[in-house]
């Protein structure tokens, strides 16, 4: 017989507890006024963060969904500087970040011709149950690409719950 001893060959780390933290210093340029989507329908007025995940809609997979985001700009619901950045995120895995492949549902850089409209489908392989939708808006040419993570100087973050369920259940809960 042999025997062989490796000290720190296993380092274990602690699953994150909540998504990655997303805020901003200052929403007085640009901030998030409305979102909807399904029954979620949330006006607000300029917060740096806003925690809204206790309201929620129902989201079943393989179906198709249109959300929307009303932009503010000093104080004025619907007005928008060219140059912001709007976007959404599903965490589809539930793995506390909006990185993984189609997490991000919906994107506009604004400039002429834009749309607060997003549509998304459902993907067949998330999680069902309670995930997170992230909204934010930022501002490009300072901030640089939109991400769904950290500190922005301008620009607000917001969260919600969409609760994802199999075709099958939905319609269950239908009849």
């Amino acid at each position: 017989s042999d025997a062989e001893t490796k000290t720190n060959y296993i380092t274990v780390t602690a699953a994150p507890s909540g998504p990655c933290a997303a805020t901003s210093t200052a929403c007085t340029y640009e901030y998030i006024s409305n979102v909807t989507l399904g029954t979620i329908n949330n006006t607000t007025a300029c917060t740096n963060y806003g925690n809204y995940t206790t309201i929620s809609t129902n989201l079943t997979k393989g179906q198709s969904y249109t959300a929307s985001v009303i932009p503010g700009a000093q104080g004025t619901a619907g007005s928008v500087y060219n140059g912001d950045e709007i976007a959404i995120y599903i965490d589809w895995n539930n793995d506390n970040d909006f990185v993984d492949a189609g997490e991000r549902v919906g994107y506009v850089l604004v400039a002429t011709g834009w749309s607060n409209q997003f549509t998304f489908t459902v993907p067949a392989s998330a999680t069902v149950g309670n995930l997170r939708m992230r909204v934010r808006i930022s501002y490009q040419p300072d901030e640089g690409p939109i991400d769904p993570c950290g500190t922005t100087v301008d620009g607000e973050v917001e969260d919600y719950t969409v609760k994802v369920q199999n075709a099958s259940s939905a319609n269950l809960d239908e009849n």
